[in-house]
Formats: structure tokens, sequence, C-alpha cells
């Protein structure tokens, strides 16, 4: 029995000791005890009833709380499994937040070294741009000596043309000049044995030169005197080294400040040099 259907079963004896009380003393003071004991009976019995009926419906209402209490209870239950299950399901979500955040954390990085990457590829993109626009500019500029190269090829092919047919005539000359060495040295033989004094005829000064530019190959020499020096055409250099005589060379052309001269011959085949001396009187 629940602490409701108690009180009320307390209150009723209370209530029928306080009805038979006042039956009692009703009954004491009346006269028609009998009357006064059946009216009070009546309403004893109409209000044991009608408390009668109040505790079953008190009763029936203790159930249907008791009930209501029980569902709740299995509410309560349900909702505390509900409530793991989504403690359980907060933690899962909580740890594939944290898988997920470390993730984020790696794709972070990731793109921040695609990023940086990037940036090298830009650079180094950049230095090859560079590179070859400077190799485009150096192709540029080896073509233009490409075709500097060639046309300088084409004048000293032209200058190696024209110094042939040079060297043709000078050979030619030279060997006329040769053959009037030879007359002129069987006249200067002839006059020393008559006791002529050749050297009175020799109208060249004494002068010292230097050999700057030379072409064994092509016979001629560049000496460093000139007009300056009263140098004149047809004038004969003497070549030598130290001690070693190399040979003879005879002035072609005189300019201001040097000369040039064809090489008449030399001694044993040696080959002039520059820097070699040369002078008109040994």
């Amino acid at each position: 029995m629940s602490a409701i259907g108690k009180i009320f079963i307390v209150l009723n004896l209370v209530f029928s000791l306080v009805i038979v009380g006042a039956a009692a003393s009703y009954l004491s003071k009346a006269d028609d005890w009998k009357t006064n004991f059946d009216e009070l009976k009546a309403t004893y019995d109409t209000e044991k009833e009608s408390w009668s009926q109040d505790l079953s419906d008190e009763r029936a209402r203790a159930e249907t709380l008791r009930t209501e209490v029980d569902d709740k209870q299995s509410k309560i239950e349900d909702l505390e499994v509900a409530n793991e299950n989504l403690n359980a399901s907060n933690q899962r979500k909580d740890l594939d937040n944290q898988q997920l955040r470390s993730s984020v954390d790696q794709i972070k990085n990731t793109l921040a070294d695609f990023r940086q990457n990037m940036n090298d590829l830009n650079n180094r993109n950049s230095a090859l741009t560079d590179d070859n626009a400077q190799l485009r500019t150096a192709s540029l500029d080896a073509l233009e000596k490409q075709k500097q190269a060639e046309a300088d090829l084409q004048r000293k092919v032209g200058d190696l043309a024209r110094a042939t047919d040079r060297v043709g005539d000078l050979e030619v000359a030279v060997a006329q000049i040769e053959e009037e060495k030879g007359h002129l040295d069987s006249l200067l033989k002839i006059a020393q044995s008559k006791g002529f004094d050749i050297s009175s005829l020799v109208a060249m000064k004494k002068i010292d030169a230097t050999v700057v530019e030379v072409d064994n190959e092509l016979g001629f020499v560049v000496l460093s005197v000139g007009k300056d020096d009263e140098v004149s055409k047809g004038w004969t250099f003497q070549i030598y080294r130290d001690d070693q005589y190399l040979g003879e060379v005879e002035i072609d052309e005189v300019y201001e400040k040097f000369s040039a001269a064809k090489i008449k011959f030399a001694k044993d085949d040696a080959l002039f040099q520059i820097h070699d001396a040369a002078t008109t009187v040994l």
C-alpha cells in the first residue's frame, strides 16, 4: 500500500471516531436518539461511501501515477542509455575531429610545402628565362661574330690571293735581281781585281733597325725604320740574331715610321723572327 492510501485510511478512522463521538453526544442530549442515530448512520454511510469512492479514485490516481513513474523511469533509463550512446558518439566524433584536425594540419603543411615548391619553381623559371635571354643574346653575338669572321676570312682569302700574285711577281723580280746580282758580282770582282774601291759607290749610311713583322713563306719583313730615318727604296739590310748572321733583305716600300722589305736570301734557309736585328752595314 502506498503512502497516500495509508494517509486516507488514517483520515477515515479519525473521521469515523469524530462521527462516533458526535453521535454519542447527540444520543446523550437528544430524546429521539434512534432517529438521530439513523440520521447520523445514514450520514456516516454516505460520507463513508464518498470517502471510499475518493479513496478508490486516489488509489486509481496513485496507480496511474505509479504507472507514469514507471514509464518516466523507463524513459529515464532509455534517456540514460541514449545519453551514454550520445557520449560514446561524441567521443567518436571528438576522435574523428582530432584525426580530421591532424589531417587538416598535414594538408596545411603539404600546401605550405607545395607553395614553397611553387615559389622555388617560379624563381627557377625566372632564372631560366634570364639565362635563356642571355643565351639568346650570346647566340646573336656569336652569329654576328661568325658573320664578321666569315667576312674577315673572305677578305683574308682575297688578301692571300693578291699576296700569292704578289709573290709570283716578286719571285720573277727576285730571279731578275739574282741574275743582275750575278752580273754585278762578276763586275765587282773584275773591278776589285783592277784595284777599284767599290765602297765609294755605296750611298747607304749605317742605320740600325728591328724586325717588327715577318712572313717567311711570302718572303717579306717589316723594319722599324722609314722615311723619318732617311731610308730609301732599294737599300739592303743585313739581318742577324745575337752573333748569328741570318741573311739580307731589300727595301721595297718606304713609309714614315717603317719599311717593307723582301727577303733576298736566307743563310742556310734560316727563318727570320720578330725582334731580329737589322743594319745597313755589318
